[in-house]
């Protein structure tokens, strides 16, 4: 009975991560991403408020730029997982994720990420969003031209994280 229970989970996680990795059109789907304050001072807190349509099930991954700290979440802490400047939540239907990151001193960067619906089949990715911190000139923060880190092993760790964490969700209830 164990050794069925493990080999079905471990089929429920394969399956996850293909549909999570797998590349589906966008859809009717967007990720929206606004910051409060929207230019902070020097090492002040940036709540970070990323919206989903009500149907989303999947995994948003965020990429946080150099300088900034991820602090915190009001997310589940089940459904976060972390990799240096790498934050990926699993969501369940929540149409609302926010975070909290600390800006460096000085200058800018460029949050940007992915999201994978497993419901729909959909995946794209989130706007690139500038921050400068107060004084900073944001002329001099370039947008990448794609998301930097995001290659075939970045990507099948991030889409691997998010099944594990939303397994890990729905087999506890």
């Amino acid at each position: 009975m164990i050794s069925f229970c493990r080999s079905r989970l471990l089929c429920i996680v394969l399956l996850g991560i293909l549909l999570l990795c797998t590349p589906g059109m966008a859809a009717d789907t967007e990720i929206a991403r606004s910051f409060s304050p929207e230019t902070p001072m020097p090492g002040e807190l940036v709540t970070v408020s990323l919206s989903a349509p009500p149907s989303f099930f999947g995994g948003i991954v965020e990429q946080l730029p150099e300088g900034f700290t991820f602090v915190e979440t009001s997310h589940p802490q089940d459904g976060v997982k972390q990799y240096g400047q790498m934050v990926i939540f699993a969501i369940t239907g929540e149409e609302m994720v926010q975070y909290t990151v600390r800006s460096p001193a000085s200058g800018c960067g460029v949050i940007q990420g992915r999201w994978e619906n497993i419901g729909t089949k959909a995946s794209g990715d989130t706007p690139a969003s500038v921050v400068a911190v107060a004084g900073t000139d944001p002329s001099h923060c370039t947008v990448p031209q794609h998301t930097p880190g995001f290659g075939a092993i970045t990507a099948a760790t991030a889409c691997s994280g998010a099944a594990i964490i939303i397994l890990t969700r729905t087999v506890k209830r």
